[in-house]
């Protein structure tokens, strides 16, 4: 059986890599920018306006979001009374997915130069939603034994 949870992981690992490689490399490409002086400056009520947004999308899909999708998973699982590990993946691949959304718009907030507070919120928001979505070992092989996994596909 931890063969099963190590090839779990291991798909979900290489998953999160691949969808964390956007917001990475689009926060060094905007580091870049900013050190050749590049920036987009917006007028100061557009900053506001524009720093409230990307905060409040940078936690939606940092902190709500997967909340709500651990919520519905954990409902359906418990009407179900079963969890199969294609379903358990979808879900871990969803929460994953919604926190590099999270991580480009703390990006976008960066790029347009909102004032701090927003900027830092956003920053927290997405850091917050990256790491609970990080797969790693221990996690995956908690939850799938919270979710009777190991037991079923023995």
């Amino acid at each position: 059986m931890e063969n099963k949870n190590s090839s779990v992981t291991a798909r979900l690992k290489g998953f999160f890599f691949k969808v964390m490689a956007a917001p990475i490399l689009l926060f060094a490409g905007i580091i870049a920018l900013r050190l050749r002086d590049f920036a987009v400056e917006l007028h100061p009520g557009s900053a506001r306006f524009w720093g409230i947004v990307l905060l409040i999308f940078s936690a939606l899909f940092g902190i709500a979001l997967p909340i709500l999708l651990r919520t519905l998973f954990n409902e359906r699982a418990l009407k179900k009374r079963e969890v199969d590990t294609p379903a358990f993946e979808n879900y871990q691949k969803m929460v994953i997915s919604t926190a590099a959304a999270a991580a480009i718009f703390a990006d976008a907030a960066y790029l347009l130069v909102v004032p701090r507070f927003y900027l830092y919120g956003s920053v927290l928001a997405a850091i917050y939603g990256v790491y609970g979505a990080i797969p790693a070992e221990k996690k995956i092989r908690g939850e799938m034994r919270l979710y009777g996994i190991e037991e079923k596909e023995q």
